[in-house]
Parts: structure tokens; C-alpha cells; sequence
């Protein structure tokens, strides 16, 4: 018998079990099949989720709500998700900014969240930046009050998150300064990756 050898899997005609040659401790070859189902939704909670804002996505609530394309990660109990999102926007004056943060359907164990925004017009020379960490969901990470204006700009969110007994729907999310329009650019994208 081969050390592996590839069965049909009745159940998904495009899907193998594998049914694997070990040895009992006399030496003796046995047949150990590996489901799959199992090995493959081992595989795939193990892979990189992504997403993309496909399209401009605009807010002019001070409420923070999920960035849509980035708000469907599947994150399981009991496991670590490294994040980080990158992410292009507008406001439609200098004097007003956006605001982000993360929110998760689940609970957590440990939420550890670090963020740097533009908080000026950009310029040849570059724009002055802040930075907030946050440790909670659903929480503003910055309270900034001056934007990019439409000229645009760049933030980047990154972090860890130690999921607890319930796993849920991972986010990102945005909300506007004040009640007018704050715009998340089209090509914004983000990870969620499993860790140890």
C-alpha cells in the first residue's frame, strides 16, 4: 500500500478523504482515513480572510457602523486573529474627520487595537499624524476633528484579538465627526489571519 492514496469522497464529488498508511507498534501497516471535511475545515479557518471596499462607501452618522466589504470576517471561539486594515477616505471639509474603530458580535478575551490618521490636509511635506490604541469594541480609536478635506488621505488600523467562549462577525468600522459626509475610497482593504 502507498504511504497515501486518495479516495472519493461520496459526499462532495470534487472533495478527496485521505486514507493514510501508518504502522501499529509491531510494525503492521493500517489504513487510517482523515475525513475531508475535517482537514479541509481545518485548512480553511487556518486561511487568511480579505476584503476589499469595492465600491465608495459614504457615512454621515457620528455613530460608528461596519465599512461595508469589511464587515463579514468569521472569527472562531477560542482562537487569535491578527488585523489590519488600510484604508483610503475623504472628508468633505478640512475641518472635519472620521473616525474608525472595530466592533466584533462575539466576545473577547483580549482586544489590543493601534491606529495612525492623517489629521491634517495632505502637503508635499506630508500631514501631521495622531495615533490611538483601544481596547474595546466599538469604541472611537481617535476622536479627530480635522480631516483630509477631498484631497484624501490614508489610515491604517492594526491589531490582535484573543476571541473568548463565543466567536462571531468581525468589523471594521467608520462614522463621520459630525453629521456630514465622510467617505471611505473604493480599493480600502483589510485581513483577518489566524495566529498561535
Amino acid at each position: 500500500m502507498p504511504l497515501i492514496t486518495a479516495l472519493p469522497d461520496n459526499s462532495d464529488p470534487g472533495v478527496q478523504d485521505l486514507i493514510v498508511c501508518v504502522h501499529d507498534p509491531l510494525g503492521t501497516p493500517v489504513a487510517m482515513t482523515i475525513k475531508a471535511s475535517t482537514l479541509f475545515g481545518f485548512i480553511k479557518n487556518r486561511l487568511k480572510q480579505t476584503g476589499r471596499v469595492t465600491a465608495n462607501r459614504s457615512t454621515s452618522s457620528t455613530t460608528l457602523a461596519a465599512i461595508p466589504d469589511l464587515d463579514a470576517f468569521t472569527l472562531v471561539a477560542n482562537r487569535n486573529y491578527a488585523f489590519r486594515a488600510v484604508i483610503f477616505f475623504t472628508t468633505n471639509a478640512l475641518t472635519v474627520g472620521m473616525h474608525f474603530g472595530i466592533g466584533f458580535s462575539g466576545t473577547t478575551t483580549t482586544l489590543r487595537v493601534g491606529h495612525i490618521n492623517p489629521v491634517t490636509a495632505p502637503t508635499a511635506g506630508g500631514s501631521a499624524l495622531a495615533h490611538g490604541v483601544a481596547t474595546a469594541v466599538d469604541t472611537k480609536l481617535l476622536a479627530t476633528t480635522d480631516g483630509p478635506g477631498t484631497g484624501g488621505a490614508m489610515t491604517v488600523i492594526e491589531g490582535l484579538i484573543e476571541v473568548g467562549a463565543s466567536g462571531g462577525t468581525f468589523a471594521f468600522q467608520f462614522a463621520s465627526e459630525t453629521a456630514t459626509s465622510t467617505t471611505v475610497v473604493r480599493g480600502s482593504y483589510a485581513f483577518v489571519e489566524e495566529i498561535d
